[in-house]
């Protein structure tokens, strides 16, 4: 694994190939990252009380600027609170 690749959570719906961004809440409340899906469906059991099944491995593709993509921005296309994995809407995939 090259340094601009790790694992991360998989949540559900994920494919190889799927954009992912990543959303890092107070103090920044914004999206930092896009990365793209490598593997999925990586059995994970670092403990026994743990809830996450499945990793997925993914690829760095670009740092967005700290308040680029804040949580008040992204209500403007209808992203109105982030609690786990969603969609992009459309017209903000395009930006």
């Amino acid at each position: 694994m090259d340094r601009n690749e790790c694992i991360w959570k998989q949540s559900a719906n994920i494919h190889i190939g799927d954009i992912v961004y990543i959303y890092a809440s107070k103090p920044f409340s914004s999206i930092l990252f896009a990365c793209q899906v490598l593997a999925i469906d990586i059995p994970y059991a670092f403990r026994k009380d743990n809830t996450i099944q499945y990793i997925m491995k993914i690829r760095h593709l670009y740092s967005y600027d700290f308040g680029d993509f804040t949580l008040e921005r992204l209500k403007k296309y209808g992203v109105t609170t982030i609690r786990g994995p969603r969609h992009v809407p459309n017209e903000l995939s395009k930006i």
